[in-house]
């Protein structure tokens, strides 16, 4: 004897484990893909800790900007910012060094420094 559904209630459909493993695998991979995609900005031909730092520092919790979204002289304040949210939010700050790193990397790949470079 079938029960009727409660009012309100959704019923959920069964997900066959191989669809769903695969799902979850892709939804982990993701922002690793996305974060290392060379999108033409230069960031991935960087070397040093720069752009390691850059992806683990701003990974922590949302996938890492786009340097060229701001100007130079703007990156300080967004991290300033973002260093902040951390505290807030009970996050482990970054460390000076992680800052100084991340600070250098974004404004050597900033909007416009190319232009001002040359």
């Amino acid at each position: 004897m079938r029960t009727k559904p409660q009012i309100g209630v959704q019923r959920i459909e069964p997900v066959s484990v191989g669809r769903w493993r695969c799902s979850a695998f892709g939804i982990l991979l993701m922002p690793y893909l996305i974060g290392c995609s060379s999108d033409g900005s230069g960031a991935d031909s960087d070397t040093g800790n720069g752009p390691l730092a850059f992806r683990q520092g701003c990974g922590r919790c949302h996938l890492p900007p786009d340097p060229r979204a701001h100007r130079a002289q703007e990156w300080p304040q967004v991290v300033m910012r973002m260093q902040q949210h951390m505290t807030t939010q009970g996050k482990v700050p970054l460390t000076v060094e992680q800052r100084i790193e991340i600070l250098d990397f974004l404004t050597t790949h900033s909007a416009g420094h190319a232009k001002e470079s040359s």
